[in-house]
């Protein structure tokens, strides 16, 4: 396991284990994907659910900036030593790579914004909602009657990997990937624990757990994204889909 993985369980550690497994895997997605486009500049457009944290792949190999509509609170609560540039909306400039994480299905035309600054690539991260943790999240609002305020929510359709890849091809998107990503043996349920026990006034009892730097917890729950699986299998799995192209319109 890396230094910079390390830091990011210690870091993030409090967001369950769900969440620190998906940061994991997206760090190992943009690495790998970094070293084959050797992107200069990349720029996540609109984090509020990510804090931007999942950019430590490509820092001190690309230029990295952040937008936000909230950049402030961002900057604020930023945990790690390297930082990338924080920047509001207006004061954005062209980018190798623009990527967003699960603010499509909620916006579908935010998409068009992120072609306005990108100078080529563009990369969409989407909640399935094919996984089979979805049922869960959606008992635990009917019996809760809470408003969703989660990722998992949004436009059904743009939540399938056919339905993105639709979306994407409507804005002039030459689709170069779509495909599963963040598949591990635990179901999405969308809420967290810590989240159930507030709604029932169940006190949280305080941890202070230091993360266990060994990694077989997270091979033994992410075995499954080391094989080559099928789609039907892969769409009952995994907790998102991404779709990574190129601008070829200017729309």
């Amino acid at each position: 396991m890396e230094e910079i993985e390390k830091v990011i369980i210690l870091k993030t550690w409090n967001e369950g284990i769900g969440s620190v497994y998906e940061r994991l895997m997206l760090y190992r997605f943009f690495l790998k994907l970094n070293e084959k486009y050797k992107f200069k500049s990349v720029l996540e457009y609109n984090c509020p659910i990510t804090k931007g944290y999942d950019n430590l792949a490509f820092m001190g190999k690309s230029f990295v900036t952040i937008a936000d509509s909230n950049i402030e609170l961002i900057k604020n609560n930023w945990k790690f030593e390297n930082l990338p540039v924080f920047s509001s909306f207006d004061k954005l400039e062209k980018y190798d790579l623009v990527w967003n994480f699960a603010i499509v299905q909620l916006q579908p035309n935010v998409i068009k914004e992120m072609l306005n600054f990108t100078n080529k690539y563009i990369l969409i991260f989407v909640p399935n909602v094919l996984n089979f943790g979805a049922p869960i999240h959606f008992l635990y609002h009917f019996i809760t009657r809470q408003k969703c305020n989660h990722a998992e929510r949004g436009k059904f359709f743009v939540r399938t990997k056919r339905g993105l890849m639709r979306l994407a091809k409507s804005y002039g998107i030459n689709i170069l990937k779509c495909d599963y990503i963040d598949m591990p043996i635990l179901p999405d349920i969308g809420f967290s624990r810590k989240e159930l026990k507030q709604l029932f006034g169940i006190k949280e009892k305080k941890k202070d757990d230091i993360p266990n730097f060994d990694d077989s917890l997270f091979k033994k729950i992410g075995f499954l994204e080391r094989m080559n699986l099928p789609d039907f299998i892969k769409t009952v799995i995994s907790h998102h889909i991404y779709l990574f192209g190129e601008k070829l319109n200017e729309r």
